[in-house]
C-alpha cells in the first residue's frame, strides 16, 4: 500500500493513496474507475494493484487503442502517461507516480467483458424489505371504547350501525381467516376482558359506558402498549383526542407498533348518535349532540388496526363485502412500507431509445429486459423504461407530480485490475450526469422512468453503473381527504366557544395530526422507497 509521503505521519483523507477501501462507495474496489453522487465526486478514489495494469485513457475518455486479443498499443497513452511503468491515481487533484516494470504495458486485456451485478458493485444494492405476505392463522384481540362518549351509538339506536359493525368487524375476521381466534375487551383507563357472547351485544346497552371510575378516560395508549407482532390488534373508538392525549398514543405506537414493523390502520365510520361530545378544546367543554335519524349528522368512529400489512388489506377486503358502512375510501394504512414489490430494473420495458440499444451482454447474469444498454451512436442518450406498479392498498398515496429529481450515484467500470484515467480535472469539477438526467412518473398501473443523458457528461470510455434512489418525505404523500374533512380545527373550537350552538358533532378533534404525527414517524424509521434502480450504460 503506498503512502503519500506529504502526508507522513498523520491522519487524513489523503494519506493512504492505494488499496485504501475504507471509503470505497463500492464492494470490488479494484473495478470502480471514479464515483460521483449527482455529479458531485466522492471523497474517494482508490486503486488496487492487480495482475495488470491498463494504461491510462486521455481526459476526453479515450481508451488504449487495442486489439481483439488485447494487445495495448502504447502510441494511444496520454501525455501523463508515457513515462513507461507508470500509473496515476489521482484524488483531489494530486497525482501519485508509482514505479512499475515496462512490461506492465504491455499485457493481454481481452475483449470487454460483462460489468458485475449491482450486488457487486453497490453495497446498498439489496431488495427492500417490502414486509408484505399474509398470515395464514390469525390471532385477533379486539378492545371496544367503554367511556361514557361512546355511549350515544348505543342511545341512538341500540341495534344500528354501530352495533352492527361490531357484529360485521368479527364476521370479516372469520371469513378472512376461517378460524381465528378473537378475544374481546372493554378499555378506559384501565382494560378488562368480556366474558359474554357474543360480545357486541353488551356494546349495545347503555350501561356498558358507565362502568365506574376506570372508565371514565380513554388511554388508547394503553391498550396500544399491549400491541403484539403476534396478534392483530383493533381498537373501536370516537378517537376524540386532546394534544397530550396524542402526544402520549403516538410514543406508544412508535414504541409497539412501529418498532415492530408493524402496519396501523385508521378505518373511520359514521353512526347514529344521540349523547354528549366531552372534553372538547383545552377548556373541556362537553356538547350534546343528536343526529335525528340524517346522514349527514352521524357521528364518526374509528377502528384502529394494528398488525402485518397485508393481513390489514385481507381483512378490509372483507370489511367491505360484509358491512354496509365500511367504505374504503375511509381507510389509511400507515405501514413501513409503499409498494408490494420494489421496482425491479432487470424487468422493465423499454421504449424510445435514442443512441442507445438494450444489451442484457452488458451486465453479468442480466435478464434481457433488464437495464443495461451499450451506445449506438454518439449522440445524446434516451430512453423511457416501465414498471410495474404495485402500491400498498390504502397507504398515502405519492404525489409523482411534486417529486424531484431521484438521488443517483454514479460508478464507472472497467476489466478488473485495469485501470483508466481518473485524473481528470473534469471529474473533480462535477463530469457525470446532472441532477435531471433521470425522472420517475406515474401513469396509472405503471411507472416510467425517463432517462436523458447529455453526450458531453459521459466522456469516459467504459461501463457506467447508475443506481438511483427516489427519496421520499412527507410532503411527497397525499392522506385520504377524510383525514382532513372529519377534523375539528382549533379554528372550529374557537367558534364553538363562542356560540354553542355552531358546535359540528360530524368532526373529531386532531384526527388530521393523529394520523399525520404516525406517518412521520413511519417515515422517519423506515424511510419507505420504490426500490432502488440501477442503469448500466456501455461506451
Amino acid at each position: 500500500m503506498y503512502k503519500n509521503p506529504n502526508n507522513m505521519g498523520r491522519k487524513g483523507p489523503d494519506s493512504v493513496i492505494m488499496g485504501d477501501t475504507r471509503e470505497s462507495p463500492m464492494r470490488a474496489s479494484n473495478e470502480l474507475l471514479w464515483a460521483h453522487d449527482n455529479g458531485t465526486p466522492t471523497s474517494t478514489m482508490t486503486a488496487r494493484l492487480g495482475a495488470a495494469v491498463q494504461p491510462l485513457a486521455d481526459a476526453r475518455g479515450s481508451e488504449p487503442s487495442r486489439d481483439c486479443k488485447g494487445m495495448v498499443r502504447g502510441n494511444s497513452l496520454t501525455s501523463r502517461g508515457r513515462r513507461l511503468g507508470q500509473l496515476q491515481v489521482a484524488r483531489r487533484g494530486r497525482t501519485l507516480a508509482a514505479g512499475l516494470p515496462a512490461l506492465a504495458l504491455l499485457v493481454l486485456a481481452g475483449c470487454r467483458q460483462p460489468a458485475p451485478a449491482p450486488e457487486a458493485l453497490f453495497k446498498h444494492a439489496s431488495r427492500i424489505p417490502t414486509d408484505y405476505s399474509e398470515s395464514p392463522g390469525l390471532s385477533a384481540r379486539i378492545y371496544l371504547d367503554a367511556t361514557p362518549s361512546m355511549d350515544g351509538f348505543a342511545r341512538a339506536e341500540p341495534e344500528g350501525q354501530y352495533v352492527q359493525y361490531l357484529n360485521d368487524l368479527g364476521l370479516a375476521l372469520q371469513r378472512a381467516w376461517g378460524n381465528p381466534s378473537i378475544e374481546y375487551y372493554r378499555f378506559g383507563s384501565s382494560i378488562e376482558r368480556l366474558t359474554r357472547s357474543p360480545a357486541y351485544e353488551a356494546a349495545s346497552e347503555v350501561g356498558f359506558y358507565h362502568g365506574g371510575p376506570q372508565f371514565l378516560d380513554t388511554r388508547i395508549d394503553r391498550v396500544i402498549d399491549q400491541a403484539s407482532p403476534s396478534v392483530m390488534t383493533l381498537v373501536v373508538t370516537d378517537l376524540f383526542q386532546e394534544d397530550a392525549d396524542v402526544a402520549q398514543l403516538l410514543q406508544s405506537i412508535r414504541a409497539k407498533v412501529v418498532t415492530n414493523r408493524l402496519a396501523l390502520a385508521v378505518l373511520g365510520l359514521k353512526a347514529e348518535f344521540d349523547g354528549t361530545v366531552f372534553d372538547v378544546g383545552h377548556s373541556h367543554m362537553n356538547f350534546p349532540w343528536n343526529s335525528e335519524g340524517n346522514a349527514r349528522r352521524r357521528r364518526p368512529f374509528y377502528t384502529l388496526i394494528a398488525g402485518h400489512t397485508a393481513d390489514i388489506v385481507r381483512l378490509a377486503k372483507q370489511l367491505t363485502a360484509v358491512s354496509q358502512i365500511v367504505k374504503l375510501e375511509n381507510l389509511v394504512i400507515l405501514a413501513p412500507v409503499v409498494v408490494r414489490s420494489p421496482l425491479d430494473w432487470r424487468a422493465a420495458k423499454v421504449t424510445k431509445p435514442k443512441g442507445v440499444a438494450q444489451d442484457a451482454r452488458v451486465v453479468a447474469d442480466a435478464r434481457p429486459g433488464a437495464l443495461a444498454f451499450r451506445t449506438t451512436r454518439n449522440i445524446d442518450f434516451e430512453f423511457d423504461a416501465s414498471f410495474p406498479y404495485n402500491p400498498v392498498p390504502y397507504a398515502p398515496a405519492i404525489r409523482f407530480s411534486k417529486l424531484g429529481p431521484p438521488t443517483v450515484l454514479t460508478l464507472l467500470w472497467s476489466r478488473p485490475n485495469f485501470w483508466t484515467n481518473a485524473a481528470s480535472r473534469e471529474i473533480a469539477s462535477g463530469t457525470g450526469p446532472g441532477p435531471d438526467a433521470f425522472r420517475l412518473a406515474q401513469d396509472g398501473t405503471k411507472i416510467t422512468l425517463m432517462g436523458r443523458l447529455p453526450v458531453e457528461s459521459l466522456r469516459l470510455n467504459g461501463t457506467y453503473a447508475f443506481a438511483l434512489t427516489q427519496e421520499l418525505g412527507s410532503d411527497d404523500f397525499e392522506l385520504p381527504a377524510f383525514c382532513a374533512a372529519w377534523t375539528m380545527t382549533d379554528a372550529d373550537i374557537a367558534v364553538y366557544a363562542k356560540n354553542r350552538a355552531a358546535f359540528d358533532g360530524t368532526r373529531t378533534q386532531n384526527l388530521s395530526q393523529f394520523v399525520s404525527g404516525v406517518w412521520a414517524i413511519m417515515l422517519q424509521e423506515y424511510k419507505p422507497s420504490l426500490g432502488t434502480v440501477y442503469v448500466y450504460l456501455q461506451r
